[in-house]
């Protein structure tokens, strides 16, 4: 549907150009038909097309939005003043055209930054996701601890009450993009898979899983004073 209203949209622009412009010399006229194409086509691609993708979670278009109406609506809004002057004063084609390709090559480069400032939205989605994970999937290790332990058998309260001080504390831990924070994340993890694993026999394993929830105590308290550079 919206590539129909385009090309009807172009087909009404061309007829008006020939219908109130039909005195201009025959480049010139080409020359006003051709910018008013691009003018209306530049114009579309921000109308006619939606700036929210729902299979985007980084929504990069909507970071771009700000520059590309900025230099769209500039170029739109000189360009067709100057084809008004020029037809008014009855200025050489020469003269109209070196304007036309300098604000088309305006447009161009606003239409590039334009671009450029989606992709960085991206680049830091993607930054901070990959700073998410190791925080994602301790507090999954911990959900899936804390799930083992009402399977346990002979498993002590205090054991139990560590872990779910542990899960607390674990929803106040911070994203981070510091190495050591993401090797924190990766041995708590380990250690919490370890001592998932060892609930089975409580009694045979106690000193291994004391020691190692310790372990985890402490590098979890670590982490949370750690935050982004």
């Amino acid at each position: 549907m919206r590539w129909v209203l385009l090309v009807f949209g172009a087909a009404i622009i061309v007829a008006a150009v020939l219908l109130f412009c039909d005195g201009l010399e025959s480049d010139v006229l080409t020359l006003d038909i051709i910018v008013s194409l691009i003018v209306w086509g530049v114009l579309f691609a921000g109308i006619g097309f939606p700036w929210i993708d729902l299979n985007d979670p980084a929504q990069k278009r909507v970071g771009s939005l700000g520059l590309f109406w900025y230099f769209s609506s500039l170029y739109a809004l000189v360009a067709v003043i100057w084809m008004v002057v020029g037809a008014q004063l009855d200025l050489s084609l020469s003269l109209q055209l070196i304007v036309h390709l300098v604000l088309l090559f305006v447009l161009i480069m606003g239409l590039t930054m334009a671009g450029r400032s989606a992709e960085k939205v991206g680049e830091v989605y993607e930054k901070e996701q990959r700073e998410r994970l190791g925080v994602t999937e301790v507090r999954s290790a911990l959900a899936a601890l804390k799930e083992s332990t009402f399977d346990a058998k002979d498993l002590p309260e205090e054991v139990v009450d560590r872990i779910n001080k542990m899960c607390d504390e674990a929803r106040f831990v911070s994203p981070s993009n510091n190495m050591e924070a993401h090797r924190m994340e990766a041995e708590l993890v380990n250690l919490l898979h370890e001592v998932s694993s060892a609930f089975f026999n409580y009694r045979m394993n106690e000193e291994m899983i004391q020691s190692k929830l310790a372990r985890c105590e402490r590098l979890l308290k670590n982490r949370k004073q750690i935050h982004s550079n």
